[in-house]
């Protein structure tokens, strides 16, 4: 038998033998869980949290539902995982219940009830977990909830959000009437990796809307957001960048959010590539591709461009040059460019 095997032999006789805490057990099964000091073995692992749910740790009954809920270690059930998040809140575990109210508003292994979601989320609320105060605001303030306080959900996002919560400062904000803490709670969302808040934040910058104008702040901020993967902020970052007209050029972020699905960055790409504006090059093959793509995420601009393109009768070399030659005021500096771009056409 290997140093493993003996390893787990004895904790098997420890645990027969009643001579480990539940405490223990749970920090056993985490090891084995996520592999600590050696290999995992999520089998283990859920006979452990098992064996130590049953003895009344909340912590352990919490991650035995995942584990069930995920099929990791033992068989996948809903209805198995909702039992032991339950019975983890009823053991005062605040995590554990959090994730039963989540269960009840879905539906999820369990008939669903918004009535006892909400509940389970007060009730850990009033025992100071903030994600709980945050999930009963997101409930109440549902369509099809029921009357709303206002200043109820103030009190709940504001908890939320002075936690640490950035969903809880956006929300706060949406609720807030004055643009300069608007800005402010959007800013801290931002700071904590709220992606969306980020572009809040530019568009607060560039409009000057409860803080001084600042595009190159807003560019920062627009940047943040873009770079956590949130394409309407790559957006805005490559539409600040063609309206200074300075920096790094627009192309990078429209391209990210173009081949992301957003239309309108594709067509605003292929209009900078045609015109070869804000730093980016001239290309109009690359600028027709952006417009097809535009197209196909739903972009009637870029439709209307490939189907300008199409329309546009196609000029052999000859008759390109003799259109572009005459335009160049230096013509031994520009002739390269027109062999070029007629050579394309």
């Amino acid at each position: 038998m290997d140093s493993r095997g003996r390893f787990m032999g004895t904790i098997a006789l420890l645990v027969m033998g009643g001579c480990t805490s539940a405490q223990d057990e749970f920090a056993t099964a985490q090891r084995l869980q996520f592999g600590d000091g050696g290999g995992n073995n999520l089998t283990q692992a859920a006979a452990l949290y098992r064996h130590a749910c049953d003895r009344e740790s909340g912590p352990a009954c919490l991650a035995l539902g995942r584990m069930v809920s995920a099929g990791e270690g033992a068989p996948q059930s809903d209805s198995v995982a909702f039992e032991m998040l339950k019975r983890s809140c009823d053991l005062k575990n605040q995590e554990g219940c959090v994730a039963a109210a989540g269960a009840l508003e879905a539906g999820r292994g369990v008939p669903r009830d918004l009535g006892q979601a909400g509940y389970t989320y007060r009730r850990a609320c009033d025992r100071g977990n903030a994600a709980a105060c945050l999930g009963l605001a997101m409930l109440l303030g549902r369509k099809g909830a029921g009357p709303v306080d206002d200043s109820q959900l103030r009190g709940l996002f504001n908890t939320a959000c002075d936690a640490g919560l950035a969903l809880g400062c956006t929300q706060l904000a949406a609720l807030t009437s004055d643009p300069a803490a608007a800005f402010a709670l959007h800013k801290a969302a931002c700071e904590r990796g709220e992606s969306e808040a980020c572009r809040r934040v530019g568009e607060a910058y560039e409009a000057g809307n409860g803080t001084p104008k600042d595009l190159e702040a807003a560019a920062a901020a627009y940047g943040q957001g873009c770079g956590n993967g949130f394409l309407s902020a790559c957006t805005a970052l490559g539409v600040n960048r063609l309206g200074s007209g300075k920096g790094p050029d627009a192309s990078g972020p429209l391209e990210k959010a173009c081949s992301g699905g957003e239309g309108h960055a594709c067509f605003l790409l292929g209009s900078a590539l045609r015109k070869g504006t804000a730093g980016v090059a001239k290309d109009e093959a690359s600028a027709i591709s952006a417009f097809k793509r535009g197209c196909e995420f739903g972009s009637r601009p870029s439709c209307q461009a490939v189907e300008e393109v199409s329309a546009r009768p196609a000029l052999d070399a000859d008759a390109c040059l003799r259109r572009c030659v005459p335009r160049c005021r230096a013509r031994k500096t520009c002739l390269s460019t027109c062999k070029r771009e007629c050579h394309k056409a």
